[in-house]
């Protein structure tokens, strides 16, 4: 059973010499306030690696001259070299620096197979630029990590805690010693030993998170990085 906001702060009280809470969100005692803060920051650290439970597929549908297009609303970060442009069977070009961009919408123009993409600001958010602008509905794929290492009572994601009950959605062991490392070193009292332990337990939960592939002694052939845009015709005689 998944691991409670409550159970994660008494386990480490406990375990540290502290007498537990009955409550830890709304609670005005200094123990609960400190190590709900401790709570808060650890998780937000701790989902700045990509666990398997972090990480969704999201598909957008352009429309016709359309240049920009909305992040999720709990996206993150994107995973590396997964932008697909599913009506060509293309992968996509990205994210383009700002100066190869300006080269392309400034410059001389350039006809590619592959699309490009970037991410900037659009008003007071990010947002997703095409290049070329689309001028019909296609679809494009990514896989992304999300904000979200947490959940309601009700199964609500959620990036931060809010409630006692709220679950944890990451390593529960892993979540406590991060969480017991922070509130020692919060407090004065010694956490070296703790740390060690907990990035070595990070380290092995990451390894083993979503099972291992078979290792090979070819090289990989499932990532495609496009070096340029090149015709796909025109080639020899």
């Amino acid at each position: 059973m998944p691991s409670t906001l409550l159970d994660l702060c008494n386990n480490v009280l406990l375990r540290t010499g502290y007498q537990s809470v009955s409550t830890v969100v709304g609670n005005n005692a200094l123990n609960a306030r400190k190590i709900l803060a401790a709570a808060q920051m650890e998780g937000r650290t701790l989902a700045r690696m990509d666990w398997k439970i972090l990480l969704k597929r999201n598909v957008l549908t352009t429309a016709s001259s359309a240049e920009t297009y909305s992040l999720p609303t709990d996206f993150d970060r994107f995973i590396d070299n997964t932008h697909w442009a599913l009506s060509r069977h293309n992968p996509m070009d990205g994210p383009v620096t700002t100066q190869r961009w300006q080269a392309n919408k400034s410059g001389v123009v350039t006809i590619g197979v592959f699309e490009r993409f970037q991410v900037r600001a659009d008003a007071n958010s990010n947002r997703i630029f095409l290049d070329p602008v689309p001028t019909s509905a296609e679809q494009f794929t990514f896989y992304y990590a999300t904000n979200t290492w947490c959940r309601s009572h009700g199964g609500a994601r959620q990036s931060q805690w809010k409630q006692d009950n709220d679950c944890l959605l990451l390593d529960d062991l892993v979540y406590e010693l991060g969480l017991e490392s922070r509130w020692l070193r919060t407090n004065g009292r010694p956490f070296e030993m703790v740390a060690l332990e907990y990035e070595r337990e990070k380290r092995k939960a990451f390894a083993r998170d979503g099972g291992l592939a078979d290792l090979s002694m070819a090289p990989p052939s499932d990532d495609f990085t496009p070096l340029a845009n090149v015709g796909e015709t025109g080639f020899g005689p």
